[in-house]
């Protein structure tokens, strides 16, 4: 509303004060931002206690709340996006210099000399860039839920049976993403957006043979837990994954960057147990688990990709299927477009040589895994296999 204010008042106001003016509103506007995600965040992490209630929809709604500065009074004192830019990063970023063709006229010079003169940027500090960064994966990721949700609550028509599911739309649900809600009871009569309902348990997701359970342990007890359950796994399979040591850096900071990683772009445990009808329903543990995978949401070249930092299992002979049961673990609960695993090359050939270990190559281009690039570890080089969402994975 002071924006809109502040819009109003230009023809009549001093320009220099004008300015002024308005960058004091940006940048306050642009911190309480930062500050009202990071604690939805915090609040969505901690498994929504502490007494507060945050509605999701306001954040997919600051996607679009500044749009209209564009083609305001507003855009002739500093260069605003047309698109999402609720944190103003387009004001801060510095306008190249054009360079036409043909001799500009002398309007066209006084105002060009009139908008450098403006200076117009928006201060930007380092630091505050990269909460920008995670706090714009925070609204990508609600979105994301919105419009699934959005989705499941369209009508659609009886002969169109949806991923998963047969015909009839009274026969079982179909399989959607865990970030995906089941849609709730429309008011009558009225178009609005309903709120957002409880996501889908894992237990019910079908991911193929295997489930997934998340661990419930506290970060202390990990590394306890992880060697107890490691000490189980054939030792030709752990060398080709990330060691604790490795995953440690990513919770507890690293000497690079000492900071944890939290939100979303935090690690996930999950323990492998093959689906059993005659089970007795008991969680597995570190020493009934029949597999374990750790996966992280990453950025890589500007797009968010699913990095599946560990996988391990008991026996060669489910390796595959047990891989299967992740890769569509991590495409439901992901708003990925690719997954990517590294095969670290520990074992030594014939030749005395590291090399990455064929088996579970071979089992990873079954799958549609595919060389991206060489990596590197303090030494160690491995392998980046690719493998992109495809029409058979559950819909992004």
């Amino acid at each position: 509303r002071h924006l809109q204010r502040l819009a109003e008042s230009v023809e009549t106001a001093e320009p220099t004060e004008v300015r002024k003016e308005l960058v004091d509103a940006l940048l306050h506007c642009r911190a309480v931002s930062l500050d009202l995600v990071e604690a939805f965040d915090r609040w969505h992490v901690s498994g929504r206690r502490g007494g507060m209630s945050l509605d999701p929809s306001y954040l997919v709604n600051m996607k679009d709340d500044t749009r209209w500065l564009a083609d305001s009074p507003l855009a002739d004192f500093l260069q605003f996006s047309e698109k999402s830019d609720p944190f103003f990063v387009v004001p801060s970023c510095r306008e190249p210099q054009a360079s036409p063709s043909n001799p500009m006229t002398a309007t066209l010079q006084a105002k060009l000399r009139a908008k450098q003169s403006r200076g117009n940027q928006l201060p930007l500090q380092g630091p505050l860039l990269r909460r920008i960064r995670k706090a714009e994966l925070v609204i990508m990721k609600e979105s994301m839920q919105a419009r699934l949700s959005h989705a499941e609550r369209r009508p659609r028509p009886a002969s169109a049976p949806r991923f998963g599911q047969a015909p009839p739309r009274e026969a079982a649900r179909p399989f959607v993403k865990d970030l995906a809600y089941a849609a709730a009871p429309e008011a009558a009569g009225a178009e609005a957006v309903a709120p957002r309902p409880k996501p889908t348990k894992l237990e019910k997701l079908d991911l193929g043979a295997y489930l997934a359970l998340p661990w419930n342990v506290s970060e202390s007890a990990a590394q306890e837990l992880f060697e107890r359950y490691i000490q189980r796994v054939p030792e030709a399979l752990v060398q080709n994954t990330d060691t604790w040591q490795a995953l440690e850096a990513s919770l507890q900071g690293s000497g690079n960057d000492p900071r944890p990683v939290r939100g979303p772009l935090a690690l996930e445990f999950f323990w492998l147990k093959r689906k059993d009808p005659d089970s007795d329903g008991a969680r597995p543990s570190a020493e009934t688990a029949e597999g374990l995978c750790v996966f992280q949401l990453q950025r890589s070249g500007g797009k968010a990709v699913g990095q599946l930092r560990h996988f391990s299992v008991l026996s060669m002979d489910f390796f595959e299927e047990a891989l299967t049961s992740v890769k569509n673990l991590m495409f439901a609960r992901l708003p990925v477009t690719s997954i990517r695993y590294v095969i670290w090359c520990r074992e030594k050939g014939e030749d005395g040589k590291l090399k990455a270990n064929t088996a579970v190559e071979d089992v990873l281009k079954n799958l549609c895994f595919r060389w991206f690039r060489f990596e590197n570890n303090k030494g160690v080089r491995g392998k980046e296999m690719n493998r992109p969402r495809g029409e058979a994975d559950p819909a992004l």
